[in-house]
């Protein structure tokens, strides 16, 4: 058995090109194999690395064993006609060079020859511009590896290739495809030291940068962008044309939208919402609702009921995914006391996150394209934020317009949208409601009395109780009445309110779904405060050059124009959609038309005998007030 050979640390740092940490972490991690011999150090030992574990080309250059050199098949064929000029005149300064020092003997030999062939071969140096550095680079490489060592590959035979490993290509992937989307820079360290750690050198960053340009667009999208930014550039959408078998009223499209113009609401400064019923085919805005507050179930139902009121009822509803259009009540098939089985409505759901499949995306930039002209327009993103709308609410309050005004300049610019010429597919350059209009084959309405009755939200069921009945959804109120008692005690129901007005409800069983009485308020109802607004952190910016300040202020307007009574103005000349004289079918059948006379009988006799509550006196207005849903308008 030969002797082990033992190395330093140092030794073996050299021989493997890396840091002795380098080699310390290669041992600790098994890497390496080592042991310790006496000598200066901790404990009075010294790390020592046995040669035989290090890579077979380290144990070489330890030996002195010259790497063999694999055959060439260099051909200069592979080569473009540039590239081989360029070659031949490298090896022909070589050549020069080698000749030129063995004639002159002084130390500046490479100065004086660099000097001497710029002389005498000015055309040649034209093209390579030879210096010091180039010219020691050249002799290395044809020593080394020939005429195949001074080749530029690129843009030639090797243009394409990489000097990266599978394993490097697959490790820098890993690290580069992330939605994080590290720099290729970090992730060029990161793979350097992960290599060093098992004694290995990667190429130069150039490469990895020439790789990652080769990484298909779709594949940057996807893992660095994200799915949707991936399916909104690289998924390809089927063009839609919505005059084929489609008419008006066939499907409604609805969605919220946040307005980029801050409003003054009686003091309290926001953005107000946009809750939409749109019409598929004629692109036409059929109803909507615009408030202060976030969307819900509520406010989704009183836009809907702005649209069935004007225009009807649609054959199918195209809705998002989010809670406020899930409620159980509205828009559930399933359900079959739901709004929409209830009016025989088909639903159908938006794919998440794809803006693509709701054309309404486009109405909004459009309607928000006309707030760009209002003070208090904000734009669509904290970057886009204008100089002077930049600062605390109350700094900005002065130019926010006031929220009724802000009302009526969005409600004309949506009667201006529905009398403009659309140029979408198969509009031919008609306005949304000439379309709307031409293409109404007919009209299915209920009655106004039925459409207060049915457009109402419905609770989750309860049990009722000597105390009478309490539903989570009006904040556990207690609701009781003799007729109550009589027909639903111990038994399990459901109501329908009026979300404007929730003094009284629509009591069902909840076993047959059968009406059974109407019900006002009894007991007591506790309600807190509301939430204190909090002022947000105002950024300081520092004071302008004041000359800067004038010349800016010179070219100030001088005229401002009123585009907003202006547009208001012209939107009141306009008229809105008319289905007047198209034939209507009325949706309500015998049974529900039967209910609708007993409901009306019942509200009666109860607005006639309307029993005081034998609880305490009710503050009806605090409690209409705490339970009234977040009201639009």
């Amino acid at each position: 058995m030969h002797d082990m050979i033992l190395l330093t640390t140092k030794q073996a740092s050299d021989l493997l090109g890396i840091s002795c940490d380098g080699v310390k972490k290669g041992v600790s991690r098994g890497i390496y194999s080592a042991t310790y011999a006496p000598g200066k150090g901790k404990g009075g030992k010294q790390l020592r690395i046995l040669l035989e574990s290090l890579p077979q080309s380290a144990q070489d250059k330890y030996n002195g064993v010259e790497p063999a050199k694999p055959a060439s098949d260099f051909d200069m064929k592979r080569l473009t006609e540039k590239q081989r000029t360029k070659l031949k005149q490298k090896i022909f300064v070589i050549k020069a060079y080698e000749s030129f020092k063995k004639e002159y003997l002084k130390r500046d030999y490479r100065k004086a020859f660099i000097s001497y062939f710029k002389d005498e071969y000015p055309e040649i140096d034209a093209d390579l511009k030879l210096n010091a550095g180039k010219l020691e680079d050249w002799v290395k490489k044809y020593k080394g590896n020939g005429a195949e060592g001074l080749t530029d590959g690129r843009g030639g035979s090797g243009k394409g290739t990489t000097s990266l490993t599978q394993e490097m290509q697959e490790d820098f992937m890993g690290l580069y495809l992330s939605d994080k989307e590290p720099p290729i820079t970090t992730c060029y360290s990161a793979l350097k030291i992960y290599y060093e750690e098992m004694g290995l050198k990667i190429p130069h960053i150039s490469s990895f940068k020439r790789f990652a340009k080769t990484i298909p667009p779709a594949a940057i999208s996807m893992y660095r962008k994200g799915k949707k930014h991936f399916n909104d550039n690289h998924i390809a959408s089927i063009p839609t044309v919505y005059e084929r078998n489609m008419k008006s009223n066939d499907e409604w499209v609805a969605d919220h939208h946040i307005y980029d113009v801050m409003v003054n609401g009686n003091g309290k400064i926001g953005r107000a919402w946009l809750s939409i019923w749109f019409d598929r085919h004629s692109r036409a805005v059929v109803g909507y609702v615009i408030n202060l507050c976030e969307p819900n179930a509520d406010i989704v139902l009183d836009s809907f009921v702005d649209a069935v009121t004007k225009h009807g009822i649609p054959k199918r509803v195209h809705i998002d995914n989010g809670k406020d259009y899930k409620a159980h009540d509205l828009f559930n098939c399933d359900n079959p006391e739901s709004l929409v089985s209830v009016l025989d409505v088909a639903v159908r759901h938006a794919i998440p996150y794809n803006a693509k499949a709701k054309s309404v995306e486009r109405l909004f930039r459009t309607l928000e394209d006309l707030n760009k002209l209002l003070e208090s327009y904000i734009g669509n993103s904290p970057d886009h934020r204008p100089e002077s709308m930049k600062g605390l609410n109350k700094a900005i309050a002065p130019k926010c317009i006031s929220y009724e005004d802000f009302k009526k300049y969005a409600e004309a610019v949506i009667r201006e949208y529905n009398n403009t010429p659309h140029s979408g597919r198969g509009m031919n350059g008609r306005t949304p409601k000439q379309v709307y209009e031409a293409d109404l084959v007919s009209v299915r309405k209920i009655e106004p009395d039925a459409l207060a009755i049915i457009l109402r939200r419905s609770t989750h069921t309860a049990k009722v109780n000597k105390n009478g009945v309490k539903f989570r959804e009006l904040q556990n109120v207690c609701y009781n009445s003799e007729t109550l008692q009589e027909l639903a005690f111990g038994k399990k129901v459901y109501a329908r309110y009026d979300t404007a007005d929730v003094s009284k409800i629509h009591v069902y069983e909840a076993e047959t779904g059968q009406f059974l009485c109407v019900v006002g308020f009894y007991g007591e109802y506790d309600y807190g405060a509301d939430e204190e607004v909090t002022a947000q952190t105002l950024r300081e910016y520092g004071n302008h050059n004041k000359s800067v300040k004038n010349q800016a202020r010179s070219y100030k307007p001088k005229k401002t124009i009123d585009i907003q009574t202006a547009l208001i103005n012209h939107a009141s000349r306009l008229t809105d959609i008319d289905i007047n004289g198209k034939p209507t079918n009325m949706a309500l059948d015998v049974e529900k038309r039967k209910e609708l006379h007993d409901i009306k009988q019942a509200e009666s006799l109860l607005d006639k005998n309307k029993s005081k509550p034998t609880v305490k006196e009710l503050d009806e207005t605090a409690i209409l007030s705490s339970l009234g849903r977040r009201r639009s308008g």
